[in-house]
């Protein structure tokens, strides 16, 4: 929502700037100013997606917490995934839960106060993965 508000201001400030602007200047005094911030728009955009790609391909394990299940509830299969139970788990350094998707596990497996052990992976900068680790340990 406050992305659209955003998008929506934005747009707004630029129709009412730019409406000035072309009265006062003109287009061919205002093309290469609009040009430049075309590309930089497009360069931040890609520089973004190029940070992402590599924060996401630097992630390394970090200590394999124990977590305590907190609530299990189904997912069912959809079209962008396929299924499975959302845990909600408390993790001993973290005071506010944290969510995780077991695919294809089901909610009764993880009955409220049990103990999960996770493999957690942090990225190169910023966010954390994780998965439920195998029962066996290994």
């Amino acid at each position: 929502m406050f992305t659209a508000l955003g998008l929506l201001a934005a747009a707004l400030l630029l129709r009412w700037g730019l409406r000035a602007a072309l009265r006062r200047h003109g287009w061919p005094r205002l093309r290469p100013w609009a040009l430049a911030l075309w590309v930089l728009a497009w360069g931040l955009g890609g520089a973004g997606l190029l940070a992402s790609h590599f924060n996401q391909t630097g992630r390394h394990p970090v200590a394999e917490p124990e977590a305590r299940v907190l609530l299990a509830r189904a997912v069912p299969p959809g079209a962008h995934g396929p299924g499975g139970a959302e845990l909600y788990l408390q993790l001993p350094d973290t005071s506010a839960p944290q969510r995780l998707l077991a695919e294809g596990e089901s909610p009764a497996a993880w009955p409220p106060g049990r103990v999960a052990r996770l493999q957690v992976q942090a990225g190169r900068w910023w966010g954390r993965w994780g998965r439920l680790a195998p029962p066996g340990g290994g």
